[in-house]
């Protein structure tokens, strides 16, 4: 029992250091640099230089390591690790069939991801002339609706609201609008009166508004209203609204510069795409890929969703963050998913202690 922990655990801290070992052999460092490192810790026979440090902080996609305590903390780790793997080999765990199973597919995947970004991504190029002739043939994939920036002054109703509270809900509107008329400032009326906490804290201000992203009564009463104007007292579903048009951007095309990033990552995306396919045809052929499909069948009472045809060593996790959130482009492509076997946060399964000090295994 105490050995399989002992495995468990080993196995998160050996993808770990594993990771960081392929990241040195894809792109090896000089022998004069790692003499010249700066030592930071020592682990046994181990020194954990400022190079390694820094490869892990270059190497943690969407996390920063600017703070003392931050670079710290990231230091435990490999300290963490490197105990912990030279107590693995210590007790012989290294020769252990299913943890050399698990250390082969790690690495086949790197291997795999590598080749990808040289051999796909490495040979993609996207130019100028080709996204401005991409703007100027699809010049309808960068309209633009007509908006205006709206502020809002907004009274909730209840639908158990009587008669008579509904009453003095619309009194108090009718008379912030003659507040308004006589001079008294929108925005501080708005912080003061409306119940919807993002108008109280904004002073009612929406921003520029589309007319399809309003019901439709709210819609013609705001883009009715000439720049400056204040609507009348609005009722709906919902409650007591009064409207300012506070300026208007008509409808047109969204300038080049707005656009030509997007429009660079999805010619960038779908000649990636065009490549890859190429390619995994022509390795397929090489290496005379055999798929035995009908050896596969489903498991009982099996509610698993099908399987996204996408590709684990194609995917970009990155792009998904980065998705452009213009309705005219696509999204970027998905996240990659996760690769059955490899946990996704390594060291997670090792207890730590609120000090920072070695933690034990149970």
């Amino acid at each position: 029992m105490l050995r399989d922990t002992i495995l468990r655990k080993t196995l998160f801290s050996v993808f770990f250091l594993l990771c960081w070992t392929v990241s040195h052999l894809l792109y090896p460092a000089t022998l004069a640099a790692e003499e010249d490192a700066k030592k930071l810790a020592r682990a046994g026979d181990r020194i954990i230089t400022s190079e390694d440090l820094q490869d892990m902080i270059e190497g943690s996609k969407g996390r920063r390591f600017k703070t003392k305590a931050s670079k710290l903390h990231l230091l435990r780790e490999l300290v963490r690790v490197e105990v912990f793997s030279q107590e693995a080999r210590a007790l012989g765990l290294d020769k252990d069939q299913a943890l050399k199973k698990a250390i082969k597919r790690i690495v086949n995947f790197f291997l795999a991801k590598e080749h990808v970004k040289r051999y796909v991504r490495g040979v993609v190029t996207v130019s100028e002339e080709e996204v401005r002739a991409y703007f100027r043939k699809n010049p309808d994939q960068f309209q633009t609706l007509e908006k205006i920036k709206v502020r809002q002054i907004f009274l909730e109703t209840d639908p158990g609201d009587s008669p008579q509270e509904i009453s003095k809900k619309k009194d108090l509107a009718e008379n912030i609008l003659r507040m308004i008329r006589g001079g008294k400032d929108f925005s501080e009326l708005s912080s003061e009166f409306s119940t919807n906490p993002m108008l109280h804290r904004r002073g009612g201000d929406l921003g520029y508004v589309a007319k399809g992203a309003l019901s439709p009564k709210m819609g013609e009463a705001v883009f009715s209203l000439k720049v400056g104007e204040v609507s009348p007292v609005v009722k709906d579903d919902s409650g007591f609204s009064i409207f300012k048009n506070e300026g208007r951007r008509p409808a047109g095309i969204k300038p080049l510069d707005e656009v030509r990033e997007e429009i660079e990552k999805k010619l960038r995306q779908e000649r990636e795409d065009k490549r890859f396919l190429e390619l995994e045809k022509s390795l397929f052929a090489k290496y005379n890929v055999e798929i035995y499909e009908e050896k596969l069948q489903d498991d009982p009472l099996s509610e698993e969703q099908p399987a996204e045809d996408e590709s684990i060593v194609h995917g970009d996790v990155e792009d998904k963050s980065s998705a452009p959130d213009a309705p005219h482009l696509k999204e970027g492509q998905p996240a990659m998913p996760v690769l059955p076997g490899l946990p996704q946060d390594p060291m997670g399964e090792i207890k730590r202690d609120k000090s920072g000090s070695a933690p034990s295994v149970q």
